[in-house]
């Protein structure tokens, strides 16, 4: 098949890239050239704005599907939208956040059997506080809602099947924000084996490694599944953050500990990341069932990877890790001092 991808040089990208190669397409990348990226030497490069509609129709014509690893707004989905059909491309696949799920079941939409979500579950609707949402240099809104809504109506229309694909936290090598290093990697090299933790403790949040985003996306291009499609794409295995940083301990061999804290106790550079309100999981049945889609390797593995990956390429964060550190250790100093005072009481009781 020939494949076109939009942009294909950002985090995702490549590996969508490397992937569609390694079976047999014929690839070709559409960005503004900003990034060379690392990509196979069979790639055809293109350059434009991915707003420029007769740009993007030329780079698509002749392809038999389209892939956009981001669309990050309305417009870009639109764009994208009008230049398949004037190519007359037969599939648009398109990712988009999980995101859309979760905050319309904190909204209030609580139900059991709503979890893991499934693609039928309640999204939320645009204008609910959710950091997803907001606008580029440009004005243009940044909302998963406003894409998927796009992406629908396409659908929905003769001529353009479109195939959506919600994903999870992603994490593994070259991760820009490189979150699990951030909060438990680089905690577990430095030998320190405790960590805090809020009420979000005992939660589940998918995740899904790079590899496997790619390799689902290059199942959905190869998809022979009718008409348009959405599925959720997903680790099986699925931790709570206490489960989380208790893996990574075994991979880096440190033995763990995880103290619970009250949320307003935590200190800002832990409560940034770790208070949530609910389960982030998905229901991948559909994926797996239709698409075939299963992980490439082992939950330990896959953290391994990420490990190894970060300490040949340590992420450049602005953060004073010591005084991080010296602050955490004043909070569990805090909660254990009336801890102790209590076990002294009881002490000078029993000797009474």
């Amino acid at each position: 098949m020939k494949i076109a991808v939009i942009g294909g040089t950002g985090w995702l990208g490549p590996y969508v890239v490397q992937e569609l190669v390694a079976s047999g397409h014929q690839v070709t990348v559409f960005n503004r050239g900003l990034s060379q990226g690392q990509l196979p030497a069979a790639v055809r490069r293109l350059q434009g704005d991915r707003h420029d509609v007769s740009l993007l129709t030329e780079a698509f014509r002749g392809c038999d599907a389209v892939v956009d690893p981001h669309p990050a707004n309305a417009e870009d989905t639109r764009a994208a939208v009008e230049a398949c059909r004037a190519a007359r491309v037969s599939r648009l696949v398109a990712v988009v956040c999980a995101e859309s799920y979760f905050a319309a079941i904190a909204e209030g939409l609580e139900d059991p059997e709503l979890i893991p979500a499934s693609e039928l579950a309640p999204t939320r609707e645009l204008g609910t506080d959710n950091p997803h949402d907001g606008r580029d240099e440009g004005g243009r809104v940044h909302a998963r809602p406003l894409v998927e809504a796009e992406l629908r109506a396409a659908g929905a229309s003769a001529g353009l099947a479109t195939t959506i694909l919600r994903l999870p936290v992603l994490y593994g090598p070259h991760d820009p924000v490189a979150l699990d290093y951030r909060f438990f990697i680089r905690r577990l090299l430095d030998g320190r084996g405790r960590l805090l933790l809020g009420g979000g403790a005992c939660l589940l949040g998918h995740r899904l490694y790079i590899e496997d985003a790619a390799h689902g996306v290059a199942l959905a291009v190869a998809s022979s599944a009718p008409g348009s499609q959405l599925f959720n794409v997903a680790e099986e295995c699925v931790y709570t953050l206490e489960q989380r940083f208790h893996a990574y301990g075994r991979v880096l061999g440190v033995e763990t500990d995880v103290l619970r804290v009250p949320d307003l106790a935590l200190p800002e550079h832990l409560s940034q990341f770790y208070t949530r309100g609910q389960h982030h999981v998905l229901d991948t049945t559909r994926a797996r069932t239709l698409l075939g889609y299963v992980e490439r390797h082992s939950p330990e593995e896959r953290l391994r990877r990420t490990v190894e990956w970060v300490r040949q390429h340590p992420p450049a964060f602005d953060a004073d890790w010591e005084a991080e550190y010296a602050l955490e250790d004043d909070v569990a100093a805090q909660l254990a001092a009336p801890q102790e005072e209590e076990s002294a009481d009881d002490a000078e009781e029993e000797t009474r």
